[in-house]
């Protein structure tokens, strides 16, 4: 007999607020590539990243979010079908995983200044529209649990 393995506490209605601490990661996910792009609270970008949909381009994410602060949120557009390998990953690696819906992000992408369509700036608009009320929470890892 098989039981599942249960990962992290399971959704919450823990919001990001303007209390956080640290920098905040928009991952704009595909099939064969995701892109991050790190914002400061401000919303000024840091450093972005293309990596592979594997698990090696995502310890490369969690590798070179860590690098930027000690303190970070991903938020990830919600597309599960893509998207669900790499909140898994981080989440087991106790890291703080949003979900923004797709609908909140075309609207942030329709507000952004920079004209066109790219991972980048999709990843950009991901990251700056993680404001309190818009995102659903999906959990905290191990290290996050209070």
């Amino acid at each position: 007999m098989r039981t599942a393995k249960k990962r992290g506490p399971g959704p919450s209605h823990v919001l990001l607020t303007p209390d956080h601490a640290g920098n905040v990661v928009g991952i704009d996910p595909h099939k064969q590539t995701h892109c991050g792009v790190a914002v400061n609270l401000l919303g000024v970008q840091l450093s972005q990243r293309h990596v592979a949909a594997r698990r090696d381009g995502f310890g490369q994410l969690l590798r070179w979010g860590r690098e930027l602060d000690a303190e970070r949120v991903w938020v990830i557009e919600d597309v599960r079908h893509v998207s669900g390998s790499l909140e898994r990953f981080l989440i087991d690696r106790g890291e703080g995983v949003v979900r923004l819906p797709s609908r909140l992000m075309a609207k942030a992408r329709a507000g952004a200044r920079e004209r066109g369509k790219s991972d980048p700036i999709d990843a950009l608009a991901i990251a700056r529209a993680a404001t309190p009320g818009r995102c659903r929470h999906v959990a905290d890892g191990p290290a996050r649990r209070r």
